[in-house]
């Protein structure tokens, strides 16, 4: 046995600690080996008694990628903790297989917003179009970052149905919607898009006219030389903490 299979080795054994620290510190460190026989020690993980160590078990499976894993996390959008669903839900979004389809929709609906942001990007990720009329449901959340997390999600599943929505959501909200509307607009290039398209190149927000502008030309159409495509003189440290400020207001 090779030093790095013994290590393997130990690492699973750590899984069944009696303290949590160590079960966790062992998920953890399997989930950057990422060993194929650490995938079923890690489903069990699923299950312990700890939060944190299912947490974890959630994101070291994500990495693993393993299918098997699917159906076992999808079950934690149950979890009677927050911080779990959310990660389950996160998780999913990188583990293939449809059978988490079904759960994931059903978590648009749960009463914790860091759960219904995760599980709407999650969706997009899967790739199946049974999550597209829940998204467009979605387009309507109360919190505006779960609106703006479906409007990307509306992208990835490349459906028609999601134009118009999209272009609603386009003339409403604060930019970062208004940056995830047009990006999946851009992303389906249906030709219903294009009146929305010509609208954006007057938004106020610079990224929303650059990439509404990069795409009509992509179309062959003329853009009007006065449009102002300059970014805006802001850091990305800027614009994060921009972002992140807008969490804490209930309606930006």
């Amino acid at each position: 046995m090779s030093a790095e299979e013994n290590n393997v080795s130990q690492l699973i054994r750590q899984l069944k600690d009696s303290n949590w620290y160590p079960r966790q510190e062992a998920a953890e460190a399997l989930g950057k080996l990422r060993p194929p026989e650490a995938v079923e020690p890690l489903m069990d993980a699923l299950e312990d008694e700890n939060q944190w160590v299912r947490w974890t078990a959630c994101w070291a499976l994500a990495q693993m990628g393993d299918r098997r894993a699917t159906g076992p996390m999808a079950a934690l959008l149950k979890d009677a903790e927050v911080r779990v669903r959310q990660k389950a839900a996160e998780s999913l979004g990188f583990l293939p297989g449809q059978e988490a389809v079904l759960p994931l929709m059903e978590a648009l609906a749960d009463e914790d917003k860091w759960v219904r942001r995760s599980a709407a990007l999650a969706l997009g990720m899967v790739g199946d179009r049974r999550g597209v009329a829940p998204l467009i449901d979605a387009l309507k959340d109360k919190d505006w970052m779960v609106r703006e997390k479906a409007a990307q999600a509306l992208g990835m599943l490349g459906d028609a149905a999601a134009v118009e929505p999209l272009r609603e959501a386009l003339a409403a909200g604060h930019k970062f919607i208004r940056r995830a509307a047009i990006g999946s607009l851009v992303r389906l290039r249906h030709p219903r898009a294009e009146e929305a398209l010509q609208r954006a190149l007057g938004d106020k927000d610079w990224m929303v006219r650059w990439l509404a502008a990069e795409e009509l030309r992509r179309r062959g159409r003329e853009v009007p030389k006065d449009i102002d495509l300059e970014p805006t003189l802001k850091s990305p440290y800027q614009e994060e903490a921009d972002y992140l400020k807008e969490d804490y207001q209930d309606e930006p």
